[in-house]
């Protein structure tokens, strides 16, 4: 299964064919994930996105996440989040390492901004590890 969704990405990649990021492509991906949760308000399980819509992923993380993890994997990733922030926010204030706290937490807008507009929950390595530098950096002066 997993080969046969890379070969059916690589031939919409070689054709030129893809979505639109504005248009009615896009919107049926996002109404189909609202349509996911509001059948299954605690998710309909990691997979469950594409095996009830067929689509392969809605192209916005949080709109998978709410689809296939509910509102209880909306609120881990939330919580992750907000942790993320509250940890850099006291780190920039500490003593030292202002600079270093800054420029992982600045890392991580461009991969959460891609996350919110495009790939899936294991495309975005990028905003993983960025996540995970964010949380080094400020344990830096530790």
């Amino acid at each position: 299964a997993v080969k046969e969704r890379y070969v059916v990405t690589i031939e919409e990649f070689q054709g030129g064919a893809g979505l639109d990021a504005g248009g009615a492509e896009r919107s049926a991906l996002a109404d189909s994930a609202i349509g996911v949760f509001a059948s299954h308000p605690l998710g309909a399980g990691t997979a469950g996105y594409p095996a009830l819509t067929g689509y392969e992923w809605p192209h916005n993380l949080l709109l998978e996440v709410v689809s296939e993890l509910g509102l209880v994997g909306v609120a881990v990733l939330l919580a992750l989040l907000v942790g993320i922030a509250v940890t850099l926010r006291r780190a920039a204030r500490g003593p030292g390492l202002r600079r270093e706290v800054i420029g992982a937490g600045s890392l991580l807008v461009l991969p959460l901004t891609v996350a919110i507009s495009s790939f899936d929950l294991n495309g975005n390595r990028t905003l993983w590890f960025a996540c995970g530098l964010a949380l080094a950096a400020a344990q830096l002066r530790r």
